[in-house]
């Protein structure tokens, strides 16, 4: 049976291997300080690339109540979630952070607004791999062509549970997902 040890990541790795590493330096005593090192650097950023990474998550919601159960959810399930009040809040986001996935809503403010599809624009000229959904209680066939023709990947209609919703962005974002490496995770 082969022990496992937990970087403190979460990432499971099988105790051989580890010991494997160590060995090599105790079996190569000439290797410089230098060379252990930079060898350790290397093992280092293998180990690192198979770390997952937190899926990134904005929410641009003008209702507080919306956004506290929105991020309470993603965060609680893994996520990296930054909120956003407003479309300008948002593109100043936008403009300095890259995002796996952006979520607004159609009217960011009092009365028909229509700024979350400004936002979805943004996104989408920023990223064409970031998931962009479209929350609205306002649904209609002209909103979600427009929606989707400024980049949107899903209109969906308030209210919606939000397992549902995860459920939606994981087989969007499991679209896009790039092959993972072929050695060492």
């Amino acid at each position: 049976m082969t022990r496992m040890f937990n970087s403190g990541t979460g990432v499971q790795i099988p105790d051989a291997r580890i010991g494997g590493i160590v060995s090599d330096y105790a079996q190569l005593p000439e290797m410089s300080a230098q060379d252990r090192a930079s060898s350790a650097v290397n093992v280092g950023v293998i180990l690192a690339s198979c770390v997952p990474v937190p899926t990134r998550l904005l929410i641009v919601e003008d209702s507080a109540a919306t956004t506290y159960a929105i991020r309470a959810f993603f965060a609680s399930v893994g996520y990296d979630v930054q909120t956003a009040p407003d479309a300008a809040t948002a593109n100043t986001l936008l403009d300095q952070e890259d995002y796996d996935v952006v979520i607004t809503d159609l009217n960011l403010g009092p009365g028909p607004t229509n700024e979350g599809v400004d936002v979805i624009a943004r996104a989408r000229q920023r990223s064409d791999r970031t998931c962009i959904i479209l929350l609205t209680a306002f649904r209609s066939g002209a909103v979600e062509t427009d929606a989707r023709g400024r980049g949107a990947d899903i209109v969906c209609a308030k209210p919606i549970a939000l397992r549902d919703l995860s459920e939606l962005i994981d087989v969007v974002l499991r679209r896009q997902r790039v092959p993972p490496p072929a050695r060492g995770c």
